[in-house]
């Protein structure tokens, strides 16, 4: 409990900070002075200021923030589901070059259709590595299995961990 309280705090600074600060910068643009919407603190126009600086910057990370974590997720249910269509392939004895075929494509012509970052391509490599020696002789499937397994929990963790709420605040994003 005490971490989240501590989080809404970060929060609602943040949003009180960024919000005057931008209140600040238009008063002084439209009447020459940073702190004039001192003398309307406690006025409706104060109010209505506030509530539109609030709803464009909150719309504005939402909007940012929400594009960028997608396409995160993106990328990251791809892997996941190379991963798993893999597992399936070799829990039914299938031949793996449905899967050889398409980890080359991604890794060569559609690597920027899914907006993979440095991380992703690191694993679609590891992954077709380790797609590519499955079945060879001196080198353990069950090494294998258990990796792409671990790789498996890994993109649904981080999947996971992109559709958290906190993720919409600029300082709490940064914090963690």
């Amino acid at each position: 409990m005490k971490k989240v309280i501590t989080q809404v705090m970060v929060y609602l600074f943040e949003i009180s900070l960024i919000t005057l600060i931008i209140i600040s910068i238009y008063s002084k643009i439209e009447i020459g002075s940073f702190f004039s919407w001192t003398n309307e603190f406690f006025t409706l126009d104060f109010l209505s200021d506030f509530g539109v600086v609030f709803v464009v910057y909150q719309l504005i990370i939402y909007t940012f923030f929400t594009l960028n974590d997608s396409s995160k997720v993106d990328a990251l249910i791809k892997i996941n589901s190379l991963i798993k269509s893999t597992l399936l392939l070799i829990e039914y004895n299938q031949p793996l070059d449905p899967i050889k075929g398409e980890l080359r494509h991604l890794l060569e012509v559609k690597k920027d259709y899914y907006m993979f970052s440095k991380r992703d391509i690191e694993i679609l490599e590891e992954i077709h590595l380790l797609v590519n020696n499955f079945g060879q002789e001196g080198i353990s499937n069950k090494n294998i299995l258990f990796r792409l397994e671990y790789l498996e929990i890994e993109t649904e963790h981080f999947k996971e961990f992109y559709q958290l709420s906190w993720r919409n605040s600029f300082i709490l994003r940064i914090g963690k």
